[in-house]
């Protein structure tokens, strides 16, 4: 019992303390590097039409972002419900980073009977599919900039090619372990049989196994539903660059596609990281130092951008989300309760269409 108030203990220092603590650092390190009244009057000076085109690139990005998740879930269920679990998501991770993908497959079991590691699996295989994406696209930049004679800071270079590289090779794995469940399954069943655990635990390390597996059941599909979960992919994170392109727009910055491209990459794979809520302080920072390394300013119109474009996202994902939870039927209690709750119980495969009654 000690233990545990122990852990609980830590993780509120954790949530309450260290995250918001990391934010609070890099807004100072930020107002210290750059001048305030020069941000503030770039922000004043900002064109609305670019900033109204950029929210509207960000609407666009939510709505395929979702339309790729309903293709992962095989289309068993109604891309409405889709967009706003999505959504329940983006609203949660602004609460707490890291709290929407927990929140997505709770919720697609509770409404849909989803098994909460099938469903679990689908959002795994998103992540691994947006930093995938992200990071091919940033490497395919870096080639541009450097064939044109510009340099890329080595940080970059590493963080594009490490993360390129360890999502291929996960992606590979998953691929062919979803191609052969059966024999995974089995597999993982003799061994446990040669360990000391009892035969509850054993059947219970395959059941989540087999739901694990049915969640990246998409990769068995046929090769153009291949192509189009891809495709997707890298048209997703193009999107994006789209809409910080026109936030970039809107302070009078015209950034080159490579140098765009390469820069968002190290801000989308940022967010994989500790983060305070909202990631306020260090989505700027980690703007700033990215597109600042790829030669684009000066840096209080780069930090401008950074705060149009962040401003959008927590404006439409809070607007989408508290939306969504009356088209989920949720609470938002209920939403960012979920870290205080226990683990829904793994049940074996599935993504079942059926509605809960």
């Amino acid at each position: 019992m000690a233990d545990t108030h122990l852990g609980a203990s830590r993780q509120r220092v954790w949530r309450y303390g260290v995250l918001p603590l990391i934010g609070v650092v890099a807004i100072a390190i930020l107002v210290l590097r750059v001048d305030v009244g020069s941000i503030l009057s770039e922000l004043r000076g900002a064109e609305l039409t670019w900033v109204l085109a950029s929210a509207a690139a960000l609407t666009i990005f939510y709505l395929v972002r979702a339309a790729r998740w309903h293709l992962i879930l095989g289309r068993r269920h109604p891309y409405t419900l889709v967009f706003w679990i999505s959504s329940l998501g983006y609203l949660a991770n602004n609460a707490a980073p890291g709290l929407g993908e927990l929140a997505k497959p709770w919720l697609l079991r509770r409404r849909r009977s989803v098994p909460f590691a099938a469903g679990m699996s689908t959002v795994v295989l998103e992540r691994l599919l947006d930093f995938w994406g992200l990071a091919t696209i940033g490497l395919v930049s870096f080639v541009v900039l450097a064939v044109q004679g510009s340099s890329v800071p080595g940080w970059l270079l590493g963080v594009g090619a490490g993360v390129a590289g360890a999502t291929t090779l996960i992606l590979i794995a998953t691929f062919v372990a979803a191609r052969n469940t059966d024999s995974v399954v089995s597999w993982i069943r003799r061994v446990l049989k040669r360990l000391p655990l009892s035969p509850r635990l054993a059947e219970r390390v395959c059941d989540v196994t087999d739901s694990l597996l049915a969640g990246a059941a998409i990769l068995r599909s046929s090769l153009p539903t291949q192509i189009a979960l891809f495709g997707s992919t890298w048209a997703t994170w193009l999107i994006n660059a789209l809409a910080a392109y026109l936030a970039f727009r809107a302070v009078g910055l015209d950034p080159e596609p490579a140098v765009l491209v390469g820069g968002l990459m190290a801000v989308a794979v940022s967010q994989g990281l500790p983060a305070p809520p909202g990631y306020i302080g260090t989505y700027q920072a980690v703007w700033l130092l990215a597109y600042s390394g790829l030669g684009l300013g000066p840096e209080e119109k780069v930090l401008a951008a950074a705060i149009v474009s962040h401003g959008l996202i927590l404006i439409l994902t809070v607007t989408y989300g508290f939306l969504g939870l009356q088209s989920v039927l949720v609470s938002a209690r209920e939403l960012l309760s979920l870290r205080k709750e226990p683990m829904p119980a793994f049940a074996p495969a599935g993504l079942t269409s059926k509605e809960k009654p």
